[in-house]
């Protein structure tokens, strides 16, 4: 998921007694725990890390200033935006991608962003017809894997939905170019705070500078090559094994064309 909406500057979290905050993970078709990935684990509570412990590795990135037109010289392709904390670029991987423009202490607000709307799937076609011309050039820039829905904009709503709660979900341009790391490997955690109505992105661990930016998409890894088309590769992630099974769940579900 992922891809750039401008936004007020993130500001502090309420405090405790004053406002409360939804700690959700993004809905998938799935049953979804209420509680946030980063504190469950293939839907087990936990009171330690179930793997070893993990610290991002900085992506080393080469800015160069050299305009020369060099036939073996690669075009130097903007961020998508920039922000105090970090900025969206292409990913090394596929994609686009958050890295963290500082180091960044634990436990810092980076970001927090309205919605572009929020609906039941029901009311998906309303809402974007709703969007001014830009907001929709917007929306459709986002992921839009066809595993479940085969229509794009219902595909875009599928996989970059945030659960907002009241069975409603929200579409958050920005936070939807963060990829997915499993617990405890992802980065940063996300509350929808109602209060503020915004999603604020949080981060768990000391980053440095150059790492990419990474939140828990499910709680459950076994289910991302179905819900969301990709299999992660952290080290919580699943067997080969396993993952050749669920491969043949999906392209018996879902039969190419």
């Amino acid at each position: 998921m992922r891809k750039a909406h401008r936004k007020s500057p993130p500001s502090s979290l309420p405090r405790a007694g004053q406002s409360t905050t939804v700690n959700l993970q993004l809905l998938t078709p799935d049953t979804s725990p209420m509680s946030s990935p980063a504190q469950t684990f293939s839907g087990l509570a936990i009171s330690q890390p179930v793997c070893r412990e993990y610290i991002p590795t900085p992506t080393t990135v080469n800015y160069s200033r050299d305009t020369s037109s060099s036939i073996n010289s690669t075009p130097q392709i903007p961020p998508l935006f920039v922000t105090e904390y970090f900025e969206v670029r292409k990913s090394n991987k596929k994609g686009m991608a958050a890295y963290a423009t500082k180091n960044i202490k634990k436990n810092t607000v980076i970001m927090g962003e309205d919605p572009l709307f929020i609906a039941e799937f029901m009311e998906v076609y309303y809402k974007f017809e709703s969007l001014t011309m830009e907001q929709k050039k917007e929306y459709m820039t986002l992921c839009d894997w066809r595993g479940l829905e085969k229509e794009k904009i219902l595909a875009i709503f599928s996989v970059n939905r945030f659960n907002t709660g009241d069975s409603k979900c929200g579409i958050f341009v920005r936070s939807s170019r963060f990829n997915h790391a499993c617990h405890p490997y992802a980065v940063c955690t996300y509350s929808w705070v109602p209060e503020k109505y915004q999603l604020v992105i949080t981060t768990v661990m000391e980053v440095k500078e150059g790492t990419e930016l990474t939140i828990a998409y499910t709680s459950n890894p076994s289910s991302l090559k179905r819900n969301y088309g990709f299999w992660c590769d952290c080290p919580g992630c699943p067997s080969m094994e396993v993952r050749e099974a669920e491969q043949k769940a999906v392209d018996k579900a879902f039969p190419r064309e």
